[in-house]
């Protein structure tokens, strides 16, 4: 159109409107061709994304929900790890017929060397792990037996990799928490500046911190 039609207008064969009309509507497509590339770009970008969200979701359980509920006014915080045992896939293993009790309302401190297993209590507490031996009770109860959410809603863990997601400090303090009440994240905000402080926990509250 520019070339051919630039020529027919310069030799008289070709109206010069006709001529601009040409290079306008050429420009017209332009954008939405443009714009239909984008979409098809987005497009695969969002099926790539689709496919990896149904993979996670096609994902087998690899730890059983419980079949007991834990109410949580009823829960001390009594902890008991007996002849447990667990390692991280082809490596050796990492806790060998362990054995720890913490009563409820006390805090203890556990120290060691990097890769010495303490984030790993923590975590197999929580069930993100499956044991490999021995038993893990919360006041008296086994783990494995209790309803996964009520035994992590029982459980406040400050973990040692922090992640602080767009928003404001009082949707980051909600996150995962969708019916709290203004009052509830003030007042978690206060129990973790005491924590901060080395005050103790009320005696309804379990609190982990890894350090």
């Amino acid at each position: 159109i520019l070339v051919i039609g630039g020529l027919q207008a310069w030799r008289g064969s070709l109206d010069t409107g006709a001529y601009a009309f040409l290079v306008f509507i050429t420009q017209r497509l332009l954008w939405p061709l443009t714009s239909l590339g984008r979409t098809l770009d987005d497009y695969q970008r969002g099926m790539a994304s689709t496919q990896r969200v149904l993979d996670l979701l096609e994902t087998p359980i690899a730890i059983p929900d419980g079949h007991r509920p834990l109410p949580l006014a009823s829960v001390r915080g009594e902890l008991e790890f007996a002849g447990v045992g667990f390692g991280y896939a082809g490596r050796e293993p990492l806790l060998e017929d362990f054995n720890l009790r913490v009563p409820a309302g006390s805090t203890i401190g556990i120290v060691g060397a990097t890769g010495s297993g303490k984030s790993t209590l923590v975590k197999l507490l929580l069930r993100l792990y499956a044991l490999q031996a021995g038993e893990i009770t919360l006041d008296g109860l086994p783990i494995d037996s209790l309803e996964l959410g009520d035994l992590r809603r029982a459980i406040g863990l400050v973990s040692q990799e922090v992640f602080l997601f767009h928003g404001t400090v009082a949707e980051n303090i909600a996150y995962g928490s969708f019916d709290a009440t203004p009052e509830a994240i003030a007042r978690a905000a206060v129990l973790a500046e005491d924590l901060h402080r080395d005050r103790a926990l009320p005696r309804d509250h379990v609190g982990i911190v890894e350090r």
